[in-house]
């Protein structure tokens, strides 16, 4: 009956994390560029005693960021780019190198193209600096091209299949493998990429989620209040 308890109490905690990662997901449905969490459960059993059948089976959560690209909205605006295929654009943070599929750039004030928040955007030779009063056109490569000049090429690079990589906050991501350059992916300019997120999905998830932890809510109370009588019957 401990065990089941133990048992009961285990699957809770998993429950509540993927409820705080799906609800993650829903808050951004509408964030340009968001890579929603998937989620999956992994049963473990855990030997608590020498006694055969005396183990407690657990569930633990396993999350990963889902590849699949978000839908593509053209916005005719110059600055707004989306990368069509396989890849992210590289960014420059305090913290270090970090990827996004949100391409909604801005010039800072001194000519640094940059996301939203402030993060440089890289080159190949570094962050792109770029003059406010000329016409911009970019190149299925990435290549930033004036009237005159060339101003350097957006960054954007892949990671191998399954490569582990984790929300750092403002749509930016962090990637726990090596990056190369994405040969076969087309930035494409006056469009952003939408998130990848289905509310609908979301929603039916959680209240499945909600569901499972009030069983083992029920089960855990209905297990403890046994118990209790057991032991109220011993003393007796």
């Amino acid at each position: 009956m401990v065990n089941g308890i133990r048992a009961s109490a285990a699957g809770m905690r998993p429950a509540m994390l993927a409820q705080e990662i799906l609800a993650n997901n829903l808050a951004n449905a509408s964030t340009s560029g968001f890579r929603q969490d998937r989620i999956a459960f992994q049963q473990l059993y855990t030997e608590r005693s020498t006694l055969p059948g005396a183990g407690v089976a657990s569930l633990q959560l396993v999350s990963r960021i889902d590849p699949r690209p978000g839908v593509l909205e053209v916005t005719d605006r110059p600055l707004d780019l989306a990368i069509d295929g396989d890849g992210y654009f590289a960014v420059s943070t305090p913290d270090g190198e970090r990827y996004t599929r949100a391409g909604h750039f801005v010039l800072s004030s001194d000519g640094t193209l940059t996301t939203p928040q402030g993060f440089p955007v890289l080159s190949e030779g570094g962050p792109l600096t770029l003059p406010g009063d000329v016409s911009v056109s970019v190149a299925s490569d990435g290549t930033l091209r004036g009237e005159e000049r060339t101003y350097g090429r957006v960054r954007v690079v892949r990671f191998e299949p399954n490569t582990p990589m984790r929300h750092a906050g403002a749509g930016l991501l962090i990637a726990d493998g090596d990056a190369e350059a994405a040969e076969n992916a087309r930035v494409l300019q006056g469009v952003i990429e939408g998130p990848n997120v289905s509310p609908v999905q979301a929603m039916v998830e959680m209240i499945t989620l909600l569901r499972h932890f009030e069983m083992n809510q029920k089960a855990l109370t209905t297990q403890d209040e046994t118990l209790g009588q057991l032991l109220s019957w011993v003393r007796a």
